[in-house]
């Protein structure tokens, strides 16, 4: 899975976008439901299940910037504007 989430900033165009997909689709068929099914509790199993909830969610609305140039690909803009306003 993390080479998976590793992909996620340099999805530049749909047909990258659509092999990142189909990346996740072929994880999500071998791996998926083993993971919904079992009951383990640990910290690093649940931070894999975690994840794998995570992007599920947000794979809806992860890619609308590659219809809009106007959205920024990265939260770094916002997340520098907050660490500045922390700071004051």
């Amino acid at each position: 899975m993390r080479e998976i989430f590793l992909q996620v900033t340099g999805i530049t165009t749909k047909a990258r976008r659509d092999a990142f997909l189909n990346l996740f689709a072929t994880w999500e068929d071998r791996y998926g439901n083993e993971i919904a099914a079992r009951k383990e509790v640990g910290w690093v199993f649940s931070d894999v299940r975690r994840a794998r909830s995570m992007l599920i969610k947000a794979l809806p609305d992860m890619f609308y910037y590659l219809d809009d140039p106007q959205i920024p690909t990265t939260t770094n803009g916002l997340e520098g504007y907050f660490s500045r306003l922390k700071s004051h």
